[in-house]
């Protein structure tokens, strides 16, 4: 397994935000992860990332527990969580070659990035130019930096247009076969992962509620969209 989530719960004082959450990735395996607002799908993607600490539980990254060892288990993920987080005021390259120099990888890292997210026209415009399309386009540039074997993306395709859209989710499987990393996808445009993942994680008030196939969906509902409506009505089977 790539990632492995093993009873992670998360309190905040006497508030319960997360309760036995578990789950893993699979290689190669593109994962959706869908719930309501405040379900509590940014606070687990935020844990595995360790900016936010379990109050139980722990992660495994490519087999690295990331308690024991954080820097060396997460070497193997990339995120784009919330916003892209940027420096508006680099250029687009400048952005890219910072985190290949954090992360200590070989320069051939950045180009070949480049090319994969089609900014090759503007890399070298400061970032405070960019549109957000574009911001988006560069945050996936700087996840993907190094080929990483777990890629987590919470809402990616905000702020795209239908191209980029379409493109960012072709390059989502293209990563994920050709590179085998696993992709945790959280989106609340259902459509659009309902087209690109293999399975789904349904999470609602802090639990994990369903973990499905694609095929296993069709079984019982009719797509994504009639699976979540179950899920918020409480009668998921």
């Amino acid at each position: 397994m790539i990632l492995e989530v093993n009873h992670i719960s998360k309190s905040i004082k006497s508030v319960k935000i997360l309760e036995d959450i578990t789950f893993s990735l699979s290689e190669g395996e593109i994962v959706g992860f869908i719930g309501p607002n405040g379900a509590g799908k940014s606070t687990t993607i935020k844990i595995i990332m360790d900016i936010v600490k379990a109050s139980s539980g722990e992660v495994i990254i490519n087999n690295i527990k990331v308690k024991e060892n954080r820097e060396e288990a997460l070497k193997y993920a990339g995120a784009i969580i919330e916003s892209p987080s940027l420096y508006k005021y680099l250029n687009g390259y400048g952005n890219l070659e910072m985190i290949r120099k954090v992360r200590k990888l070989p320069k051939s890292a950045t180009p070949e990035v480049i090319g994969q997210i089609g900014l090759q026209k503007r890399i070298k415009d400061r970032v405070y130019k960019y549109s957000y399309g574009m911001k988006q386009r560069l945050a996936f540039g700087i996840a993907i930096l190094g080929n990483p074997k777990l890629l987590i993306l919470d809402e990616p395709t905000n702020g795209l247009d239908p191209t980029g859209i379409i493109d960012l989710k072709q390059f989502i499987i293209d990563t994920a076969k050709s590179k085998n990393t696993a992709v945790l996808v959280s989106s609340h445009h259902l459509l659009d992962i309902e087209e690109i993942c293999s399975r789904f994680i349904f999470i609602k008030e802090g639990q994990l509620i369903a973990n499905y196939t694609k095929e296993e969906i069709f079984q019982k509902y009719e797509g994504i969209s009639e699976c979540y409506k179950a899920l918020m009505k409480g009668d998921i089977r």
